[in-house]
């Protein structure tokens, strides 16, 4: 196809108004899908939990059966929602859930070795300070993970797609300080607790973590689509 016919890449042709409102609708639909995972992710470890019990398994071993199980729904509905918004604004956004739940699925073992790692640490009662040391910590490994997966789809559509490792780091780690401190706040209503916890947990990692990768994602929409196919500069220019 000659360059006068084939078809602009989204991504080249998107005006700045419209790169913001992506970001509008990045971070609500982040928010919205991580809210969602808290509620569903938690109603599901309980039955997972008793059905293990059921089978003698004891909560404290059952990290390595849950923890990937946590990760993998969450990530799955928080994948698919992403992929709906990003879906025809760049090349090769088929990939990205199966690469989404492949990085949850990474992260698993970097969480179970996180959470082994300060329960060996702590023998007491953890205080607010070490609550919020283990948040941060599995936010950035989680977000890393997460991110490495998700950087190899957007890699073969963008040339400065590295930006997408470090901003996804700061995302996971801030979002998981913002919610966790919001969960350890010493609210007085039980039900409100609860709420806080799943809900607006959910929602504020979603959201304060997506106003940080939207950004990012923001930029790369600006620089334009660098087809980065397996086939090289030479299969983007004859495609």
């Amino acid at each position: 196809m000659s360059a006068a016919r084939r078809p602009l890449d989204p991504a080249t042709s998107m005006p700045p108004v419209r790169r913001w409102r992506l970001w509008l609708a990045w971070v609500g639909v982040n928010s919205i899908a991580q809210g969602i995972a808290a509620v569903l992710v938690a109603a599901f470890t309980a039955r997972l939990l008793a059905s293990l019990r059921g089978l003698g398994i004891a909560p404290e071993s059952a990290g390595p059966i849950v923890t990937p199980a946590q990760l993998l729904l969450t990530w799955a509905i928080v994948g698919v929602a992403q992929w709906a918004l990003l879906r025809g604004k760049f090349r090769g956004t088929r990939w990205w859930v199966p690469a989404t739940a492949l990085g949850a699925l990474s992260a698993a073992p970097v969480q179970i070795l996180i959470d082994q790692g300060f329960r060996a640490l702590l023998h007491h009662k953890p205080t607010q300070a070490e609550v919020l040391a283990w948040a941060l910590a599995l936010g950035i490994a989680v977000g890393l993970c997460i991110a490495a997966a998700q950087f190899l789809v957007l890699r073969r559509a963008f040339a400065g797609a590295a930006i997408w490792l470090p901003a996804c780091l700061a995302g996971g780690g801030v979002g998981a300080i913002v919610a966790t401190g919001l969960r350890i706040l010493p609210l007085t209503h039980p039900a409100f607790d609860l709420a806080s916890g799943y809900v607006l947990g959910g929602l504020l990692v979603g959201g304060v973590g997506a106003a940080i990768t939207g950004l990012a994602l923001r930029r790369l929409l600006q620089e334009g689509g660098t087809p980065r196919s397996l086939g090289g500069p030479v299969r983007a220019v004859l495609a």
